[in-house]
C-alpha cells in the first residue's frame, strides 16, 4: 500500500471525533486540522518528493485551497470509522520518520485511538467495514 494525501473532509472528521472526546476544543479545530493535513502532506513528500499538487490522492485540492481550511464533515462517524480513519491517516503520515515520531499529530491520533478504541474493535464487522479513507464530501 502506498501513501497519499487524505481528504480535507478525512481530516475534518478526525477533529470533530477529537472535539466530541474533549481532546481538543471546538476553537482549537481549524489549528488542529492544519497541523493533521500539513503532516499528512509532509510525510508524503519525504516519501515521493516532488510537488504538493502532483502528490498521490488529495494532493491537488490541498494545493489549490493553500491547506486546511474550516470544513464540517457530513456526518458524525461511528468508533469503528474513526478508528479506521485514525489508523488511515497515521500510516499515510509517517514517512517523515524521526519527525513525525516526535510530531503533535502522532500525540493527537494516539489520543483519539485511545479515546475509541473498544475491546475486540479490530475483530468487529463494523472495524472489517469501515472505509480506510473518508473521500472528499
Amino acid at each position: 500500500m502506498s501513501s497519499w494525501i487524505v481528504s480535507r473532509s478525512h481530516v475534518a472528521a478526525l477533529v470533530d471525533a477529537a472535539v466530541v472526546k474533549n481532546l481538543v476544543t471546538a476553537d482549537e479545530a481549524s489549528k488542529t486540522g492544519r497541523m493533521l493535513w500539513n503532516e499528512n502532506v509532509a510525510g508524503v513528500l519525504a516519501r515521493y518528493g516532488g510537488s504538493v499538487d502532483e502528490l498521490p490522492g488529495y494532493g491537488a485540492l490541498y494545493a489549490e485551497i493553500g491547506g486546511y481550511k474550516d470544513h464540517a464533515p457530513e456526518d458524525v462517524l461511528t468508533p469503528a470509522v474513526v478508528l479506521q480513519s485514525a489508523r488511515c491517516l497515521e500510516y499515510q503520515s509517517c514517512d517523515s520518520g524521526d519527525v513525525w515520531d516526535a510530531s503533535p499529530s502522532r500525540r493527537l491520533l494516539d489520543r483519539i485511538i485511545a479515546a475509541y478504541e473498544y475491546a475486540g474493535f479490530e475483530d468487529s464487522p463494523e472495524f472489517k467495514a469501515a472505509p480506510w479513507g473518508i473521500e472528499e464530501i
